[in-house]
């Protein structure tokens, strides 16, 4: 199954927040332009528990500074035209809080996402202004603080809708004219600071056109999906005895890595006789040696590869007493 960013990569977003730095102050753009980075207030914290497949997330603080800031830019100025916004979303505390608040204006903003303080999620053109529409689980309002949810919202320049969790939950939807401003697009709270989002974020992306529910769909099965890995170590070919347990010495990189290793008894590594395991699957028993322990390696791969961190792999096929030759390949999972 495809992995969100890839799904999301493919609708070609103007700015795309994944939420997975380790630390410093930049919520880096994933998105293909990747001009559109965030800087996050000191009461955000990056590297929390993960919301989406292999990532971490965003946890914002009911204290400000708890938001994150994109500058100001023209490509979301958009005038009333099409655009989206995603985000996977988890609140700790119910409230009143502002989501989104988009190119503010004194005394409101030009469009913001929110929470009401009868729980519902709306789509505002401005503080006090036009609801464009609203979301309240039937009335129950959106209270969850349980689960992870993601949260869509796309306008087409007529009409807007709202998706919560891969599903059109649109009510009451108004159209109404969304005004440009200059200044920063900001994240989990209101530009003056107020109404501040408890809980975690992260895949904060906009979109210059209207997503189509299909995409939303795919988004929401895509969440927990997990790519291929990409090669970035040349394979290493070595006669090797027909012991099963088998260890190298990962790459030295600051990322996570995914390993494979291949079997053959020629040095050709042909078709036919190939074997394939991969650290992802149980075909192969994998731990690396962290310095003190031998540690079950997760199924994305080695926590922080590295020289010396080594890693060790049990074949678990018979090898029937021949020589066999390996190749080891590392990737990164995307």
């Amino acid at each position: 199954m495809a992995s969100l960013l890839t799904e999301m990569l493919a609708d070609s977003p103007t700015m795309l927040l994944r939420g997975n730095e380790a630390s410093g102050t930049t919520a880096n753009d994933s998105s293909s332009g990747g001009t559109h980075d965030g800087t996050r207030g000191t009461n955000v914290t990056f590297g929390a528990a993960a919301l989406v497949a292999t990532d971490t997330s965003m946890d914002f603080a009911a204290t400000d500074p708890n938001y994150v800031d994109v500058a100001d830019h023209a490509d979301f100025d958009r005038g009333d035209g099409a655009f989206s916004y995603v985000v996977v979303l988890k609140q700790d505390v119910i409230g009143v809080t502002r989501i989104l608040a988009d190119k503010g204006v004194t005394g409101g903003v030009a469009w913001g996402i929110y929470i009401s303080s009868t729980n519902r999620v709306r789509l505002q053109t401005a503080d006090g202004g036009v609801n464009m529409l609203s979301w309240s689980n039937t009335g129950a309002g959106f209270t969850d603080t349980a689960s992870r949810h993601m949260l869509v919202v796309t306008y087409d320049g007529t009409n807007p809708k709202m998706y919560m969790d891969g599903s059109d939950v649109t009510e009451a939807p108004t159209d109404a004219t969304i005004a440009n401003s200059s200044s920063v697009l900001r994240i989990g709270a209101a530009q003056d600071g107020s109404n501040m989002f408890n809980g975690r974020m992260a895949y904060a992306a906009y979109f210059p056109s209207a997503l189509s529910s299909t995409r939303v769909t795919a988004y929401w099965a895509a969440i927990d999906g997990v790519d291929g890995p990409v090669w970035t170590t040349p394979a290493d070919t070595v006669s090797m005895s027909t012991t099963p347990d088998l260890k190298f010495t990962s790459p030295v990189s600051a990322v996570k890595q995914h390993f494979q290793l291949q079997l053959d008894t020629a040095n050709t590594f042909a078709t036919g006789n190939l074997r394939t395991y991969d650290s992802s699957t149980s075909q192969t028993n994998w731990t690396y040696w962290d310095g003190a322990s031998w540690t079950a390696m997760p199924s994305d791969g080695l926590p922080i590869a590295k020289s010396g961190n080594e890693v060790d792999y049990t074949v678990t096929s018979a090898l029937s007493g021949a020589t066999w030759y390996r190749r080891v390949r590392a990737g990164t999972l995307v």
